[in-house]
């Protein structure tokens, strides 16, 4: 529908700012690491339960959704997307959740 639409475009939008804005990456991954400095890498199928494949992990942190702190070997994040999907969202459930997360994006968004 068209709430799933605009939901996967902000999100795969993210991922394009995040690779292609310079320090943008460079900002996600180092708030990605100060936020879960010490945290040990579970699998994500065990902390969000949700149908993940077996070497797909996480730092979950405290964060809305564990999928926020994916860890990949390439340095992307999910930070930058995830906020982003919820930016646009109508619920903005990130945003009251964790207005930290959230205040952090804003800050990264006010860069460009």
């Amino acid at each position: 529908d068209a709430t799933d639409g605009r939901r996967v475009a902000a999100h795969e939008l993210g991922h394009w700012l995040e690779n292609n804005v310079p320090g943008m990456q460079d900002a996600a991954q180092a708030y990605l690491l100060a936020r879960t400095a010490g945290q040990p890498l579970q699998k994500l199928n065990e902390v969000a339960n949700a149908g993940y494949g077996d070497h797909e992990v996480t730092r979950p942190d405290k964060f809305v959704h564990a999928y926020m702190g994916k860890h990949y070997g390439s340095g992307d994040t999910e930070l930058i997307s995830m906020l982003f999907e919820d930016y646009t969202a109508n619920n903005h459930e990130v945003a009251v959740k964790d207005p930290e997360a959230y205040n952090w994006f804003l800050g990264v968004l006010h860069t460009l």
